[in-house]
């Protein structure tokens, strides 16, 4: 699987890209594993920054909740242009108003997650997390860490890009997760690769929406 990288611009840029191309946006595993097989090129596209994932992580009630890309309000226009211009305004994007085809988007998340917390970790298309701080992980211990096993969609994958990344020089990780503030936000989920300069990390990280240097990746809708 080809992976095409769009960009240089803020989300709406990107997401306006990607619909033009008619592909869909790549998700963290199939980022991750886009990385493995490149491997460390100088002056590749991942070691320049990262790039956005289509997961994204909500706090309703002081609880972080990652979603995939279908639980995901900011893949929606109109509030991917709203996230955009609150962090412009050095706001967090709260989702008091959103709604995904007519339900309030606690109410869906949260149901969701009820549902689906049987499931394996890896199958949860809404997860409310055990981990809840941010924290920094030796690579090659990364898989151990929930956030990273949801993300890879599975501790093997989870297990060979943690191998990888320390394996290319980069020996610790940070998981980022949004911050609290007593209101209901919605953060956008980046991967942090920049091989170069040694540094990695995934989570929601310092790209906000309105980072005029952010760029995706896309891959086939098929």
């Amino acid at each position: 699987m080809e992976l095409k990288r769009f960009g240089v611009g803020d989300w709406v840029y990107c997401q306006e890209q990607l619909a033009r191309a008619k592909l869909r946006m790549a998700d963290a595993s199939e980022l991750m594993r886009d990385i493995i097989d490149k491997g460390k090129i100088e002056h590749s596209e991942h070691v320049r920054s990262g790039a956005w994932a289509s997961e994204a992580f909500l706090i309703f009630d002081e609880q972080v909740y990652g979603v995939r890309a279908e639980f995901n309000p900011l893949i929606l226009p109109e509030y991917a242009s709203q996230a955009v211009e609150a962090h412009k305004s050095g706001k967090e994007f709260y989702s008091d108003n959103i709604k995904i085809d007519g339900t309030p988007l606690r109410d869906l998340i949260v149901g969701v997650a009820d549902v689906e917390r049987r499931k394996p970790l890896y199958e949860r298309r809404v997860v409310k997390l055990t981990e809840q701080e941010s924290y920094n992980s030796p690579s090659d211990k990364l898989w151990q860490g929930e956030v990273a096993i949801w993300s890879a969609g599975g501790r093997e994958l989870a297990k060979e890009y943690g191998g990888a990344i320390s394996q290319y020089g980069i020996s610790n990780a940070n998981v980022n997760l949004p911050p609290r503030d007593g209101r209901d936000i919605v953060r956008s989920f980046w991967l942090d690769f920049h091989a170069k300069n040694n540094w990695s990390g995934i989570g929601c990280s310092y790209w906000f929406p309105d980072l005029v240097c952010g760029s995706v990746f896309g891959v086939s809708a098929k």
